[in-house]
This record gives C-alpha cells, sequence and structure tokens, in this order.
C-alpha cells in the first residue's frame, strides 16, 4: 500500500497547531507525515493576544475575522453554541476568557494557553523535519522567545530581519519571500 506524503503547513495559530502536531508525532507517529513548516507561530500564546489587543490595527483585524467565524459557526450549529454575549466583547483576551469558561474544560484562560504554550524545551524532541520561519520585527509574536528554545538536528529555525506578522514582503511589488520558499519547501 502506497503512502501519500503528508506536508503540513500554518500560519500564525495554524503554525501553533503544526508545531504541537509535530512533537505529538514524535511519540504518535501520523502516517505519511513528511515534513512540517511553521510560520509565525505564537509560541507564547498569551503573550501574543495581550499584544494584539495592545495594537488597535491588530485587534481590530481579528476581532473582525473571529466573529466572522464564530457567527458562522454558530448558524451552523445553532443548537451547540450561542455567542451572542461574546460580540459584545471589545478585547481578544475577554473573548477567549469567555469561551474557555463557557466551552472547554480548563479552569482558565492562563490553563488554556499553558497548554498551547511552545516555549524552553518544548520542541526538544520533534522527530519529524520542521522549519520554523519568524520575523525580528513581528508586532505580535516576540523574537526572544525564538533564542531561548531547545532546538535539535529535526527542527530548523529562519528568522528574518523583516516580515512583520505573516508578511515577509520583499519589495515594492509586495512580493511575499515566503511564497517562493514554500514552493521550494514543498519541492524538496
Amino acid at each position: 500500500m502506497v503512502t501519500t506524503p503528508i506536508y503540513l503547513t500554518g500560519y500564525s495559530l495554524g503554525a501553533n497547531f503544526a508545531l504541537r502536531i509535530a512533537r505529538k508525532h514524535s511519540n504518535t507517529p501520523i502516517k505519511g507525515l513528511k515534513k512540517i513548516l511553521a510560520i509565525a507561530p505564537p509560541i507564547h500564546p498569551e503573550l501574543t493576544t495581550d499584544r494584539i489587543d495592545q495594537i488597535l490595527l491588530f485587534r481590530y483585524y481579528f476581532l473582525k475575522k473571529w466573529f466572522g467565524s464564530l457567527k458562522e459557526k454558530q448558524a451552523l450549529f445553532p443548537h451547540l453554541y450561542d455567542f451572542h454575549d461574546v460580540f459584545k466583547l471589545k478585547t481578544i483576551r475577554a473573548i477567549t476568557e469567555v469561551l474557555v469558561a463557557k466551552y472547554t474544560n480548563y479552569k482558565d484562560a492562563c490553563d488554556y494557553f499553558s497548554h498551547y504554550t511552545l516555549l524552553g524545551n518544548a520542541l526538544k524532541d520533534i522527530s519529524i523535519p520542521t522549519t520554523i520561519v519568524t520575523a525580528t520585527d513581528d508586532p505580535i509574536i516576540p523574537v526572544k522567545n525564538f533564542y531561548e528554545l531547545t532546538l535539535n538536528d529535526h527542527i530548523n529555525l529562519i528568522i528574518h530581519q523583516h516580515g512583520g506578522h505573516i508578511g515577509f514582503i520583499e519589495n515594492y511589488y509586495l512580493q511575499s519571500w515566503i511564497d517562493p520558499f514554500l514552493h521550494d519547501w514543498a519541492s524538496s
């Protein structure tokens, strides 16, 4: 039986998920998973959440996106979800607190964030080729946390001087460095 190769790529919170899958793969292998690319992962999600709330443009963008997805989820599953109280909230932190209390088994948002945190030695046992891409000028994900990670030979950490939060714009034509990189990464 031939297994189709799987290449997992995640951006931002999706990159955090991808890294946690890479970590879990070390103990419970996923058939066909060949390599992982994590672009701008919030490895300290509590701090990232607070930084988003501090920057008006980012907070507006993330609230709009999150409210949109919550409205869609509520419309699809009205018997499971009622987010009307959430739509009145003004910060990502406040929404997280309410949703964690209402829909999860975590004690609170801090407990929830702790399960998504990937600092220090959290990635040291990854056994699959994994590339992490971040930027020193990302306004919501501090680069210093990446320098403090314990990495191994399976992990390639790429830190760009410029890239913001998943932009990686390389010229005045607004072309992204990440697009050709992604193609090369998947092809190699």
